[in-house]
This record gives C-alpha cells, structure tokens and sequence, in this order.
C-alpha cells in the first residue's frame, strides 16, 4: 500500500472523529439550551393567600368567582384577558417574583411572571382602572412593560409602582411614592416568599 493512501486514511479517520465530536458537542449544546429554555418561565401567578376579593373575574370573558382560587390560579395565564369589576383589590403572586393587586374597574391583560435567568420583559396592557405591582427579590434584572391607550410605563429593579388609566378622561396616571404605594408594597412583598 502506497504512503499517500495511509495517509489519507488517516486524515479521513481523523476528520471522521473531528466531526461527530463536533455533532456531540453541538448535540449537548442543544439539550441543555432546551433544558435552560424549558426551566426558565418564572413561578406561574397564583391567588394571594390574603385576597378578600368578592365577585367574578372575567377571564377571557368567562366568569369565574374570586373565591375560586384552584379555578383561577388554572387560568391565570400570561396574556389573559382579566376584568374585575367585584369588591377588593384581586391579587395575584409569583413566588419571589412579584405580586399584582388589581382594583374593581379594571380591565387588563395579565403579564408572564418574570423568567428565571434570560428573555426577562414581560409587558401588559391595561384598558382601564387601577394596577398596582410589586417586584420581588427575583425580580432584580427584569423589567415590566405597562401600554395603556394613553402611554406606556416601563418598571425594573425594585420599586413598586401602580399605574391608572381613566377612558372616560384618557390620562393615565403613574404613582411611585406615597404612604398608599408603600403599605401596599409593605404587605406584598411579605407574601413573595409564600
């Protein structure tokens, strides 16, 4: 056998290897960007422990009773649709992310909770009435979009906010300070960790 065809050979053997070297390589790659994918959604929204709310959630327009928590934390899926027109602040909470107070009269669509580690804005719209939000500690890095007919408010790091938006008026109206904003971030963020 000529010494140009061992060669060859082994160049082919080598190349050979190279290759599905690099195909297990690119193979792990993507099974663990499909892992990190697959785990990065934040702790779905559920119903605070403490809501008092008394009435029926329009969910996509379908009423649900707010005292149905197991039916609603089912449906509380980002980009439904949410009306509250009952008596009491609804509330939602995502696990170390945020909490959500949502006043009688609002209409809005309800935000992803904030994911884990990338892709972290997330946005909602709000029709009309009062939203009040409340990061978390895992929220730090991510940010929440509010469009309203009127503006659109972005809020990141850890400040609480509530944000209004009158139709008949068509001003929105933007509160970060203030003795209301800080007892309702005082008594939310001590359910974050439930």
């Amino acid at each position: 056998m000529p010494t140009g065809e061992l060669h060859y050979k082994a160049d082919a053997a080598r190349a050979r290897s190279i290759l599905i070297g690099a195909g297990l390589a690119l193979g792990v790659l993507l099974v663990a960007g499909a892992f990190a994918w697959a785990l990065n959604p934040g702790p779905q929204w559920r119903i605070a422990e403490t809501q008092a709310a008394d009435g029926n959630v329009l969910l996509d327009d379908d009423p649900i009773p707010a005292a149905d928590t197991e039916a609603l934390g089912e449906l509380l899926l980002a980009g439904t649709s949410i009306e509250w027109r009952g008596h009491g602040d609804l509330e939602l909470v995502s696990t170390r992310a945020a909490a959500l107070g949502i006043a009688p009269g609002t209409v809005v669509t309800l935000p992803a909770p904030p994911p884990r580690w990338f892709a972290r804005a997330v946005s909602c719209s709000l029709s009309e009435g009062t939203l009040r939000f409340v990061p978390g500690p895992a929220f730090r890095g991510a940010s929440l979009t509010v469009h309203t007919p009127a503006r659109t408010f972005t809020g990141g790091g850890s400040d609480a906010f509530a944000i209004s938006h009158d139709p008949a008026t068509g001003r929105t109206q933007l509160v970060t300070t203030g003795p209301t904003i800080a007892e309702f971030a005082r008594l939310k963020r001590t359910q974050l960790d439930r």
